[in-house]
Parts: C-alpha cells; structure tokens; sequence
C-alpha cells in the first residue's frame, strides 16, 4: 500500500499551552518519527503506526500523560512484528501497559495527581488498518465522498445517543460532552481500548483527531471540507483554521492519511506523482475507456461498407424513376392501353371515363411545419429532487435530569473563550522535524 501523510496540531484560542500529543511513523523500516508530505510511503511489506492523544489534569499534567502514552506506543512499535505479530493484541496491550505506567505515576507524584489522557491509534500492516482507542479521540473514514466515524467515543453523551435518548446531532451540542467514561491513567481494571479493523481502497482517507476538531466541527462540516480540498495538505490546513474560526476552544490535534495504490493496480503512478498530477486525475485514468481493439476496428469497416451498400441502392432507385413525367406535368403522357399507371400520385384516375382528366387535382403539398402541439394551460414544473437536510437544533433548556453513572467518570476541562491572546503555532517537542532531513537517521526526542 502506497499512501501520504500530514499531521497538524494548535493550542486554540483559549488553552494557554497544548496539552494535546501525536506521533507518526511512516514506515517501520526506517523507524523515523517524523513525516514528509512530499513522500509517498509504500508499507506493502512493513507497517506504519499514527497515534493522537488529548491529556487532561492539573497545569501541565494532561502534557506528562498525552506524552507518556504516547512515548510508551513509540518504544513498544520497535518490537512489532509486521508478519508475526496481531496487530489488536499489540494495540490493545500497548495501551493498558500505557495507563498503568500513568495510573502509577499520578499515585507517587501529587502534582499529577488525577492526569490522564485519551488515546487514538491506528496501526497499518499493508492495506489491513486496525485502530485502538479510549476516550473521545476519534478516527473517520472518508471514502467515496462520504465521511464516516469509525470509532465510538467512550463518553456519558454517547451512551445517551445508544439509548435513544437525544440524537447524534443533540450529542454535538450537550452541555455534558466533556464527560467520558474511560482515560488512559484511570484504574487499570477499568481501562478496555476498542479496537476494529478494515481493509483500505486507494482514494480513501483516514483521520484522526481530538476533540478539539471534532467538539467544534460538526461530522457533515468535516466531510464538506475533506470533499472541497482535493490536495489532503489543503483539507488539513482548513480543518485547523475552520475550528479557528469557531473559536477553538480546545487544543486540537490531527493525523490525515491519504491512501493511492494498493496492490498493483497501479503501476505507473510514481511517475504520475512526479509530474505532480492530483489524486482525482490518476483515479480517472484508472476509470477511462480501453483503447480501441482490431475487433472494434473490424466491426466499423463493416458498418461502413453497409452504408456505401445501401447508397448505392438508393442512387439505382433514383435513377430508374421517370422524374420528367414529375418535372413537366403540362406535357402529353402517352400511356400503355394495356396497362395501368400507379406511379404518378399527382393524378387522379377517374373509373368512370376512360382516359384521364384534363385538369387533375394536384396533392396538397408536405407541410414541413409540424402541427403545434397542444399545451396544458398550467404545466407541471418538473419534480426537483431535494437534498434531504437533517434538521440539526441546539438544546437551548438544559437537559432532563439523566442519571449519571457513579464510576469511571472524567470531566474534562471545558473553558469560556477570554480575550488572552495565546494564538501560538508553537509546535510540541515530539512533533519537531530534524533540520536536515534524512530518511535514514531517526529522530529522538530530547526528553
């Protein structure tokens, strides 16, 4: 599988330091931690691993635990065995190793006390994508045009959405979203990461985000953007700046994957890329019409050679009819006694004398204007098809008394928007690129 890759995080406009963590490998062979937008990655026999996590807790302890896990996914992919190893199981142990290593940090530290974070992993072995998670990190699905959420957030919202009770679009603007039902650092019998897997198809993307996007854009918004911007460099740069605009009242975090080939369906593409031809393009090449075939070319000669038949045909035809009789009417016909003429329709025989008329009746010409078809006096207006719009209303009363559920309850922060101004493009340690670009160094972090 050959596909590209960018990421992009920002502290938004009301955090004052970005307690939001992602690391990516492209490619397990070369073991670098960063990416290149300008490479296309091929792991037809490797694997690649993109994590995104938000952390939560006291001053900078949602960074200690975000990084943490983080951290503990980079050193364990070392030891992954694209060919041996199950990609869930990996995922899966990886990340409750993860939440004990944070659960006991928050016990012996007291400034940490009560950090955790939510995670989001997706682990690609050749075409075959699984994905792990806790919390309300997401990963989406683009596919087709159609934007649609692979994972389900581990949060009370959710779990209203499941019983019936508010709808997915009421889910988006709950008071309560900010409570989850699961953390990275949380007690380590009740941490269980989800997991799902699903085999990708060149054109697809994958996304993965906090909730910082995903809190403040809704899905079809999201969706809209991702169709709009062919060049996935473009889909990430509006994604960030769209929740800007909403007023990002969050750290927001995210990884967008663009899929090209699978297998060999296409073979010619490197040189396709190199010529810089968009994505779009290349999938219509896949869709045009073959060449024609010497059969095709067989079949026309054939085609040709009825037509030239049959206008010769028509010309014989032309020939042997007496067009003077036609183009002199005024003229004495001589006729056969002995035979009757049929072929003139301009004259009328008349059965009751013999001979024919002197001043026949001549046929009514061909009127070339077709008769004017009647018009109903109020036409219908053709029926337009019209996109279905699901009605999306904010709760403006706040919520029925829903019961709670008395464990494993996380709220996260939620602040108001101030006027302090912390537009700082900043980017984590983690995510820093190495000044000199080498496909062949990794890249370490200096914690």
């Amino acid at each position: 599988m050959k596909y590209r890759i960018t990421a992009r995080t920002h502290q938004g406009l009301v955090r004052d330091h970005n307690e939001d963590n992602f690391i990516l490998n492209p490619d397990q062979r070369y073991q670098n931690w960063y990416f290149d937008t300008n490479r296309l990655y091929d792991i037809s026999e490797s694997a690649a691993l993109w994590v995104v996590a938000d952390g939560m807790g006291g001053a900078n302890a949602g960074e200690i635990a975000s990084e943490m896990a983080v951290m503990h996914l980079k050193k364990a992919f070392s030891s992954f065995d694209s060919k041996r190893s199950d990609a869930r199981e990996f995922l899966q142990s990886t990340i409750i190793e993860a939440s004990r290593k944070i659960y006991e940090a928050s016990n012996t530290d007291h400034s940490k006390s009560g950090m955790g974070t939510t995670i989001v992993a997706a682990l690609a072995v050749g075409r075959i994508l699984t994905i792990a998670w806790v919390g309300d990190s997401r990963a989406y699905l683009y596919r087709n045009g159609k934007l649609q959420p692979i994972t389900k957030d581990h949060s009370f919202v959710q779990q209203l959405v499941d019983a019936g009770k508010i709808t997915p679009e009421e889910a988006f603007y709950h008071p309560q979203g900010n409570i989850i039902l699961q953390s990275l650092g949380g007690e380590p019998d009740k941490v269980v990461p989800d997991t799902i897997s699903l085999q990708l198809s060149a054109g697809d993307r994958v996304l993965l985000c906090t909730d910082g996007l995903h809190g403040m854009l809704q899905d079809n918004v999201i969706q809209d953007i991702l169709t709009q911007y062919s060049g996935f460099e473009d889909a990430a740069h509006y994604l960030i700046d769209a929740t800007l605009k909403e007023g990002a009242h969050d750290n927001v975090t995210l990884i967008l994957a663009e899929i090209v080939q699978v297998g060999e369906d296409l073979s010619d593409f490197n040189a396709v890329v190199a010529a810089g031809t968009p994505l779009q393009t290349v999938k219509g090449l896949q869709n045009a019409p073959p060449e024609s075939t010497p059969q095709k070319a067989g079949k026309n000669v054939f085609h040709l050679f009825v037509l030239f038949s049959v206008l010769i045909i028509l010309f014989t035809i032309g020939v042997s009819i007496p067009w003077k009789k036609y183009i002199n009417p005024d003229k004495t016909v001589e006729k056969d006694s002995t035979a009757v003429d049929t072929t003139n329709a301009a004259l009328i025989v008349d059965s009751t004398k013999s001979g024919i008329l002197d001043n026949p009746p001549l046929k009514q010409p061909y009127n070339a204007t077709p008769p004017t078809p009647t018009v109903s006096e109020s036409p219908k207006e053709p029926t337009k098809k019209q996109p279905s719009i699901i009605p999306v209303q904010p709760i403006q009363t706040p919520p029925p008394n829903y019961t709670l559920p008395k464990d494993s309850l996380i709220t996260k922060p939620n602040p108001s928007p101030n006027d302090k101004d912390t537009v700082n493009l900043k980017p984590i340690e983690l995510q820093k690129k190495p000044d000199v670009q080498d496909s062949i160094n990794t890249f370490e972090s200096n914690k």
